[in-house]
Protein backbone atom coordinates (compact mmCIF):
# COMPACT_ATOMS: atom_id res chain seq x y z
CA UNK A 1 0.00 0.00 0.00
CA UNK A 2 1.28 3.46 -0.91
CA UNK A 3 0.31 6.41 1.25
CA UNK A 4 0.04 9.99 0.04
CA UNK A 5 -1.09 13.02 2.02
CA UNK A 6 -4.68 12.56 0.86
CA UNK A 7 -5.28 8.89 0.08
CA UNK A 8 -4.04 5.31 0.15
CA UNK A 9 -3.73 3.13 -2.94
CA UNK A 10 -2.26 -0.26 -3.92
CA UNK A 11 1.54 -0.22 -3.98
CA UNK A 12 1.53 -2.65 -6.94
CA UNK A 13 -0.26 -1.50 -10.09
CA UNK A 14 -3.05 -3.56 -11.62
CA UNK A 15 -1.91 -6.15 -14.19
CA UNK A 16 -5.04 -5.48 -16.24
CA UNK A 17 -5.42 -2.65 -18.82
CA UNK A 18 -7.65 0.26 -17.79
CA UNK A 19 -10.47 -0.63 -20.19
CA UNK A 20 -10.39 -4.34 -19.37
CA UNK A 21 -13.39 -5.42 -17.20
CA UNK A 22 -11.02 -7.68 -15.28
CA UNK A 23 -9.42 -4.58 -13.77
CA UNK A 24 -12.40 -4.28 -11.41
CA UNK A 25 -13.67 -7.85 -11.40
CA UNK A 26 -10.49 -9.87 -10.85
CA UNK A 27 -9.58 -10.59 -7.24
CA UNK A 28 -6.32 -12.35 -7.94
CA UNK A 29 -7.73 -15.33 -9.83
CA UNK A 30 -5.34 -14.52 -12.69
CA UNK A 31 -2.38 -15.39 -10.47
CA UNK A 32 -0.66 -12.03 -10.96
CA UNK A 33 -0.07 -9.36 -8.32
CA UNK A 34 -1.78 -5.96 -8.35
CA UNK A 35 -5.20 -6.53 -6.77
CA UNK A 36 -4.78 -4.67 -3.49
CA UNK A 37 -6.04 -6.51 -0.41
CA UNK A 38 -7.01 -9.51 -2.55
CA UNK A 39 -3.29 -10.28 -2.99
CA UNK A 40 -2.92 -10.76 0.78
CA UNK A 41 -0.91 -13.78 1.79
CA UNK A 42 0.72 -15.42 4.82
CA UNK A 43 3.31 -17.14 2.60
CA UNK A 44 6.73 -15.62 3.28
CA UNK A 45 8.01 -15.97 -0.29
CA UNK A 46 4.87 -14.33 -1.68
CA UNK A 47 5.21 -11.46 0.79
CA UNK A 48 8.86 -10.92 -0.21
CA UNK A 49 7.80 -10.91 -3.86
CA UNK A 50 5.22 -8.22 -3.18
CA UNK A 51 7.74 -6.18 -1.23
CA UNK A 52 10.20 -6.33 -4.14
CA UNK A 53 7.54 -5.06 -6.59
CA UNK A 54 6.10 -2.41 -4.29
CA UNK A 55 6.25 1.23 -5.36
CA UNK A 56 6.40 2.15 -1.67
CA UNK A 57 8.45 -0.24 0.49
CA UNK A 58 7.68 1.94 3.52
CA UNK A 59 4.03 0.94 3.63
CA UNK A 60 1.93 -2.21 3.57
CA UNK A 61 -1.63 -3.24 4.37
CA UNK A 62 -3.27 -6.05 6.30
CA UNK A 63 -6.33 -7.55 4.59
CA UNK A 64 -9.42 -7.80 6.78
CA UNK A 65 -12.14 -10.44 6.98
CA UNK A 66 -10.10 -13.25 5.42
CA UNK A 67 -8.90 -16.59 6.76
CA UNK A 68 -7.02 -17.59 8.78
CA UNK A 69 -7.25 -14.60 11.14
CA UNK A 70 -10.49 -12.94 9.91
CA UNK A 71 -9.42 -9.50 11.16
CA UNK A 72 -12.16 -6.95 11.86
CA UNK A 73 -10.69 -3.45 12.11
CA UNK A 74 -12.08 -0.44 13.95
CA UNK A 75 -10.46 2.69 12.53
CA UNK A 76 -10.87 5.40 15.18
CA UNK A 77 -9.99 8.95 14.10
CA UNK A 78 -9.45 12.07 16.15
CA UNK A 79 -9.38 14.84 13.57
CA UNK A 80 -11.48 17.60 12.02
CA UNK A 81 -13.57 17.87 15.18
CA UNK A 82 -14.40 14.15 15.26
CA UNK A 83 -13.50 11.79 18.09
CA UNK A 84 -14.02 8.17 17.10
CA UNK A 85 -12.42 6.95 20.34
CA UNK A 86 -14.99 8.75 22.47
CA UNK A 87 -17.86 7.64 20.21
CA UNK A 88 -17.00 3.92 20.29
CA UNK A 89 -16.63 4.18 24.09
CA UNK A 90 -20.07 5.79 24.30
CA UNK A 91 -21.63 3.06 22.12
CA UNK A 92 -19.93 0.34 24.19
CA UNK A 93 -21.30 1.80 27.44
CA UNK A 94 -24.79 2.16 25.97
CA UNK A 95 -24.99 -1.34 24.48
CA UNK A 96 -23.12 -3.03 27.31
CA UNK A 97 -19.85 -4.42 25.95
CA UNK A 98 -16.16 -3.78 26.51
CA UNK A 99 -13.43 -3.69 23.92
CA UNK A 100 -10.98 -6.42 24.97
CA UNK A 101 -7.21 -6.25 25.19
CA UNK A 102 -6.12 -6.91 21.64
CA UNK A 103 -3.76 -5.69 18.92
CA UNK A 104 -3.78 -1.89 18.69
CA UNK A 105 -1.96 0.35 16.24
CA UNK A 106 -1.39 4.06 16.87
CA UNK A 107 -2.03 5.93 13.63
CA UNK A 108 -1.21 9.55 12.76
CA UNK A 109 -4.82 10.49 13.49
CA UNK A 110 -6.01 7.93 16.06
CA UNK A 111 -5.97 4.18 16.53
CA UNK A 112 -6.69 0.91 14.75
CA UNK A 113 -8.29 -1.75 16.96
CA UNK A 114 -7.94 -5.32 15.63
CA UNK A 115 -10.54 -7.96 16.49
CA UNK A 116 -11.28 -11.44 15.13
CA UNK A 117 -14.54 -12.46 13.45
CA UNK A 118 -16.01 -15.96 14.03
CA UNK A 119 -15.52 -18.46 11.18
CA UNK A 120 -17.99 -17.99 8.34
CA UNK A 121 -19.21 -14.60 9.62
CA UNK A 122 -18.78 -11.47 7.52
CA UNK A 123 -19.88 -7.89 8.12
CA UNK A 124 -19.91 -4.91 5.78
CA UNK A 125 -17.31 -2.18 5.59
CA UNK A 126 -18.69 1.16 6.73
CA UNK A 127 -17.68 4.76 7.28
CA UNK A 128 -18.99 6.86 10.15
CA UNK A 129 -21.32 4.25 11.59
CA UNK A 130 -21.40 1.03 13.60
CA UNK A 131 -24.18 -1.09 12.11
CA UNK A 132 -26.94 1.50 11.76
CA UNK A 133 -25.72 3.62 14.68
CA UNK A 134 -24.23 6.98 13.72
CA UNK A 135 -20.57 7.02 14.71
CA UNK A 136 -18.61 9.92 13.18
CA UNK A 137 -14.91 9.13 13.32
CA UNK A 138 -15.44 5.35 13.42
CA UNK A 139 -14.86 3.24 10.30
CA UNK A 140 -15.32 -0.53 10.14
CA UNK A 141 -12.94 -2.59 8.02
CA UNK A 142 -13.91 -6.12 7.04
CA UNK A 143 -13.80 -8.33 3.92
CA UNK A 144 -12.59 -6.26 0.97
CA UNK A 145 -11.08 -3.64 3.28
CA UNK A 146 -7.66 -3.28 4.83
CA UNK A 147 -5.67 -1.60 7.58
CA UNK A 148 -2.30 0.08 7.19
CA UNK A 149 0.18 -2.22 8.92
CA UNK A 150 2.28 -1.20 11.92
CA UNK A 151 5.66 0.14 10.90
CA UNK A 152 4.31 1.81 7.75
CA UNK A 153 5.36 5.41 7.19
CA UNK A 154 3.45 8.15 5.41
CA UNK A 155 3.69 11.93 5.04
CA UNK A 156 1.58 12.44 8.19
CA UNK A 157 3.50 10.05 10.42
CA UNK A 158 4.22 6.44 11.29
CA UNK A 159 1.82 3.63 12.22
CA UNK A 160 3.14 2.20 15.50
CA UNK A 161 2.24 -0.96 17.39
CA UNK A 162 0.55 0.24 20.60
CA UNK A 163 0.59 -3.02 22.55
CA UNK A 164 3.02 -5.75 23.54
CA UNK A 165 4.37 -7.62 20.47
CA UNK A 166 2.92 -10.91 21.71
CA UNK A 167 -0.59 -9.52 22.33
CA UNK A 168 -3.11 -12.03 20.91
CA UNK A 169 -5.86 -11.07 18.49
CA UNK A 170 -9.04 -11.00 20.60
CA UNK A 171 -12.47 -12.17 19.38
CA UNK A 172 -15.06 -9.50 18.70
CA UNK A 173 -17.52 -8.99 21.63
CA UNK A 174 -20.84 -10.67 20.83
CA UNK A 175 -22.90 -7.51 21.37
CA UNK A 176 -20.69 -5.55 19.00
CA UNK A 177 -21.05 -8.32 16.43
CA UNK A 178 -24.83 -8.11 16.84
CA UNK A 179 -24.65 -4.41 15.92
CA UNK A 180 -22.52 -5.00 12.85
CA UNK A 181 -24.52 -8.00 11.62
CA UNK A 182 -27.76 -6.00 11.47
CA UNK A 183 -30.71 -7.73 9.81
CA UNK A 184 -32.92 -5.87 7.36
CA UNK A 185 -35.56 -5.73 10.07
CA UNK A 186 -33.98 -6.09 13.53
CA UNK A 187 -35.62 -8.55 15.88
CA UNK A 188 -36.95 -7.01 19.06
CA UNK A 189 -35.65 -9.83 21.25
CA UNK A 190 -32.05 -8.93 20.33
CA UNK A 191 -32.44 -5.85 22.54
CA UNK A 192 -33.69 -7.68 25.63
CA UNK A 193 -31.62 -10.86 25.39
CA UNK A 194 -29.42 -11.30 28.45
CA UNK A 195 -31.51 -9.03 30.70
CA UNK A 196 -34.22 -9.65 33.25
CA UNK A 197 -36.79 -7.88 31.09
CA UNK A 198 -39.63 -10.10 29.93
CA UNK A 199 -42.66 -7.79 29.83
CA UNK A 200 -44.58 -7.93 26.55
CA UNK A 201 -45.39 -4.28 27.11
CA UNK A 202 -41.71 -3.33 27.12
CA UNK A 203 -40.75 -5.42 24.12
CA UNK A 204 -43.83 -4.06 22.36
CA UNK A 205 -42.64 -0.49 22.91
CA UNK A 206 -39.22 -1.35 21.47
CA UNK A 207 -40.93 -2.97 18.47
CA UNK A 208 -43.00 0.20 17.98
CA UNK A 209 -39.83 2.27 17.67
CA UNK A 210 -38.23 -0.25 15.28
CA UNK A 211 -41.32 -0.20 13.05
CA UNK A 212 -41.56 3.61 12.93
CA UNK A 213 -41.72 5.03 9.41
CA UNK A 214 -39.64 7.96 8.12
CA UNK A 215 -41.38 11.23 8.94
CA UNK A 216 -42.91 9.91 12.17
CA UNK A 217 -39.87 8.34 13.85
CA UNK A 218 -39.22 11.17 16.31
CA UNK A 219 -42.86 11.36 17.34
CA UNK A 220 -43.05 7.58 17.76
CA UNK A 221 -39.85 7.60 19.82
CA UNK A 222 -41.21 10.34 22.11
CA UNK A 223 -44.51 8.51 22.61
CA UNK A 224 -42.75 5.19 23.29
CA UNK A 225 -40.36 6.88 25.70
CA UNK A 226 -43.29 8.34 27.64
CA UNK A 227 -44.84 4.88 27.95
CA UNK A 228 -41.44 3.39 28.88
CA UNK A 229 -41.03 5.99 31.63
CA UNK A 230 -44.37 4.84 33.04
CA UNK A 231 -43.06 1.25 33.06
CA UNK A 232 -39.99 2.46 34.98
CA UNK A 233 -42.23 4.21 37.54
CA UNK A 234 -44.16 0.97 37.99
CA UNK A 235 -40.95 -1.01 38.57
CA UNK A 236 -40.96 -2.84 35.25
CA UNK A 237 -37.29 -2.02 34.59
CA UNK A 238 -34.60 0.43 35.64
CA UNK A 239 -34.26 3.93 34.26
CA UNK A 240 -30.92 3.06 32.61
CA UNK A 241 -32.26 -0.13 31.04
CA UNK A 242 -35.21 1.75 29.57
CA UNK A 243 -33.05 4.51 28.10
CA UNK A 244 -30.55 2.03 26.62
CA UNK A 245 -33.31 0.01 24.94
CA UNK A 246 -34.91 3.11 23.46
CA UNK A 247 -31.65 4.70 22.35
CA UNK A 248 -30.42 1.52 20.70
CA UNK A 249 -33.73 1.06 18.86
CA UNK A 250 -33.72 4.71 17.77
CA UNK A 251 -30.22 4.45 16.33
CA UNK A 252 -31.09 1.19 14.57
CA UNK A 253 -33.74 3.03 12.55
CA UNK A 254 -31.35 5.85 11.69
CA UNK A 255 -32.10 8.55 14.25
CA UNK A 256 -29.19 10.70 15.36
CA UNK A 257 -27.74 9.66 18.71
CA UNK A 258 -27.79 13.15 20.26
CA UNK A 259 -31.27 14.05 19.01
CA UNK A 260 -32.67 10.70 20.16
CA UNK A 261 -31.15 11.23 23.62
CA UNK A 262 -32.75 14.66 23.88
CA UNK A 263 -36.15 13.27 22.83
CA UNK A 264 -35.95 10.42 25.36
CA UNK A 265 -34.89 12.79 28.16
CA UNK A 266 -37.78 15.13 27.31
CA UNK A 267 -40.26 12.25 27.33
CA UNK A 268 -39.04 11.02 30.72
CA UNK A 269 -39.31 14.54 32.19
CA UNK A 270 -42.82 14.91 30.76
CA UNK A 271 -43.91 11.58 32.17
CA UNK A 272 -42.39 12.24 35.59
CA UNK A 273 -44.09 15.66 35.66
CA UNK A 274 -47.48 14.07 35.05
CA UNK A 275 -46.80 11.57 37.82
Amino acid sequence: MSITADRKYPAIGSPHPKNNPQRKQCRGECGQLGHGVWDASIDEDRILEMHALSRNPNGYAVACGRDPHRVLGLDLDRKNGLDGCARITEIAETIGFELPETIRVKTPSGWHIWLSLPPGVHVSNSVGKVGTISAPGVDVRSLGGGLVGPGSRGPKGTYLLDCAPDTPLAPIPSKLLDLLAVRDKPRTDSFVRGTAISSKRITGLVATVLDAKPGSRNAVLFWSACRMAEAVAEGGLSDNEARELLLTAAERIGLDHSEASVSIDSAFRTSHGRA
